[in-house]
């Protein structure tokens, strides 16, 4: 919660400095705006590769199947197949 409340005291401070519209001020609030934008980027980029790991791993198992599935190995060929109904 305490990196929600960063962002958004960031984001009423750029609304502050705007509206104050003097060019000092409003070259903080690019430079504050800008921080937070970085920020909010940063925080995606770093939840982003579990996400991909997960899809990752799963394509790595069904590679690993197929190959058992091609195996000249007889018992590789069968648990390839899955579980049988037997």
């Amino acid at each position: 919660m305490k990196r929600l409340e960063l962002v958004v005291v960031q984001f009423e401070e750029v609304k502050r400095l705007i509206e104050a519209g003097r060019v000092p001020q409003l070259r903080l609030a690019h430079i504050l705006l800008d921080s937070a934008v970085e920020l909010i980027m940063h925080r995606m980029a770093e939840a982003e590769p579990d996400g991909e790991r997960y899809h990752f791993d799963r394509l790595e198992n069904l590679r690993r199947i197929e190959a058992m599935r091609k195996s000249d190995n007889p018992l590789h060929r069968r648990f390839a197949r899955g579980p049988s109904d037997d």
